[in-house]
């Protein structure tokens, strides 16, 4: 099972606060695909992360957020067992 405990910890602890945001570099590779940075939306100079594709810096820049609300969405769960509901074998 996961630990959901390290999870937050390595958010609250261990990365750059959010949101994040990206943008284009000045860097264009030999096969002409440019690079995007990721950054912070308060900080917009300082980066924290490059890939070479748009769809992997968008999924990246989200998953921060998407993590924190994956966690606040997993803190209202409660699992049910069959014993809960009054079932029978």
């Amino acid at each position: 099972m996961t630990d959901i405990e390290a999870i937050r910890r390595r958010l609250a602890n261990t990365t750059t606060p959010g949101p994040w945001d990206l943008g284009v570099t000045s860097t264009v590779y030999m096969d002409g695909r440019s690079a995007f940075t990721l950054r912070t939306k308060d900080k917009p100079g300082i980066r924290i992360g490059l890939t070479a594709t748009r769809e992997d810096a968008v999924f990246i820049a989200h998953a921060r957020q998407d993590i924190e609300d994956l966690l606040a969405v997993i803190e209202h769960i409660t699992i049910i067992s069959p014993d809960d509901l009054g079932w029978d074998d």
